[in-house]
C-alpha cells in the first residue's frame, strides 16, 4: 500500500511532522525460509532531480520497538514520531535507515545500516548533501514487507500520517 504526498518538499515535511501511526499483524509459520523479525516496515520514498538521487528512509519495527523477534497473532499499534530515533545519523541505535548509499561516500555514508530520526537524517542532508535536499521531495509513503520476506504475511490498518496542514487517514473495511 502506498500513500502520494504529491511532491511535498522533504524538508517541509520533517520540519512540521507530527506522526505517523498504523497498526500491523503478523502471521506466524513455520516455514524454514520464515523470517522472524520482518513484518510491515514504513517506506518514505525521497526523490531529488538536482542531485539525480531517489532512496527511501526507512521504519523496521524489529530494529526501534526492542522486541526481536516481533509479536506474531496480535495487532500492533506503530507510532513514529519525528524524534523517533537516535539524534544523530549514526551506525548503531534505533531510527530510519536510508536503501542505499546517498551523495558521494565522503560524506561518511557508506553504508545502508546508518540509523537516525527525521530529524537527524534532515540535518544530516542539510548539512553534507545540500544538494539533495534543495529540492527532495516524497514522492509517495509504502508501507509493505521487504521483497527479501518472501514467506511472511503481515496486515495493516487504521493509516494514519499528520505533517503541518497535511493530515491523511485511512482504515480498511470489509
Amino acid at each position: 500500500m502506498s500513500v502520494s504526498l504529491a511532491g511535498m518538499l522533504f524538508e517541509d515535511f520533517v520540519t512540521d511532522f507530527q506522526e505517523i501511526s498504523y497498526k500491523w499483524y503478523k502471521e506466524l509459520r513455520n516455514d524454514s525460509c520464515y523470517d522472524k523479525d520482518a513484518t510491515t516496515a514504513l517506506k518514505l520514498n525521497v526523490f531529488s532531480e538536482t542531485a539525480s538521487e531517489q532512496f527511501q528512509l526507512i521504519w523496521e519495527p524489529y530494529w526501534n520497538d526492542g522486541t526481536n523477534p516481533v509479536p506474531t497473532g496480535e495487532w500492533v499499534t506503530e507510532t513514529i514520531k519525528n524524534n523517533s530515533g537516535s539524534n544523530t545519523v549514526q551506525l548503531s541505535g534505533p531510527g530510519w535507515w536510508a536503501s542505499k548509499n546517498i551523495g558521494q561516500c565522503n560524506y561518511n555514508l557508506c553504508q545502508l545500516d546508518y540509523l537516525g530520526s527525521l530529524s537527524a537524517w534532515l540535518t544530516f542532508l542539510g548539512g553534507n548533501q545540500a544538494t539533495i535536499l534543495s529540492d527532495a521531495i516524497i514522492t509517495y509513503v509504502a508501507l509493505e514487507v521487504g521483497t527479501y520476506n518472501e514467506a511472511v504475511t503481515s496486515y495493516t490498518n487504521d493509516i494514519q500520517v499528520s505533517s503541518g496542514d497535511y493530515d491523511w487517514s485511512f482504515t480498511f473495511t470489509a
